[in-house]
């Protein structure tokens, strides 16, 4: 039998995915996310000496198409020039081309930073996900992709992810999955935990295999 793909939650950039990377899952038509997330200080993408913590929410406008908004704070960065000096803003899409079939491994096309609003988090991205099963290890979800600069904008860009990414998901059962994975620049480790099914989700992770990060994210059907 076909075996479905492994939690389809949000990962901490606020689209659906494993610890950081997006995978070719989109979130369900007529549903809602609003979450967030913490990142340590040494993997912020304002500088290593200011925590990072975004806000997030993201819904499913049809069956295939994803939409994300977010906004990222540098609550530690002491704001002395104009407001917005400490967050930045972006708006997120996600489309399936291809769905998962027993054989055929679901397909998404993405960008991060749609109106080119961003200064530090911009990415396009092509990714794969396919479910197996494995003697032994049982179900698991594989996903790969690859990020580009493709786009260029009209001011200095600071892309999060440029290259090659990948992740594997083991999901143990519907309230906890675990996740290892490759952002492009430094390897993760995380857990899902989901106490209330698929309303509620707590992410536990450990970005660069050293720093501990995390948050927490809240589904509904709109």
């Amino acid at each position: 039998p076909f075996i479905q793909q492994g939690m389809a939650s949000m990962s901490m950039v606020g689209t659906t995915g494993l610890v950081c990377i997006p995978t070719a899952q989109v979130i369900p038509n007529g549903k809602m996310t609003l979450g967030m997330a913490y990142t340590d200080a040494k993997y912020s993408r304002q500088s290593p000496e200011y925590k990072q913590i975004a806000y997030f929410a993201t819904f499913g406008y049809l069956p295939f198409l994803e939409i994300g908004l977010r906004i990222t704070q540098f609550p530690d960065l002491m704001v002395r020039e104009a407001y917005g000096s400490s967050k930045d803003r972006m708006v997120s899409a996600k489309l399936r081309v291809i769905k998962e079939s027993y054989l055929i491994p679901s397909l998404v096309l993405g960008i991060h930073d749609l109106y080119g609003n961003a200064v530090k988090f911009n990415a396009q991205y092509l990714a794969v996900s396919k479910s197996i099963d494995l003697p032994i290890l049982g179900p698991m979800g594989i996903h790969i992709g690859y990020s580009s600069n493709i786009i260029k904008y009209n001011k200095v860009n600071n892309y999060s992810m440029e290259g090659a990414f990948a992740g594997i998901e083991k999901v143990f059962c519907k309230y906890l999955a675990a996740m290892l994975e490759y952002d492009t620049q430094k390897y993760n480790f995380g857990l899902k935990i989901s106490p209330l099914g698929d309303k509620i989700y707590i992410d536990v992770a450990i970005l660069g295999l050293d720093r501990i990060s995390g948050g927490m994210n809240f589904s509904f059907n709109l």
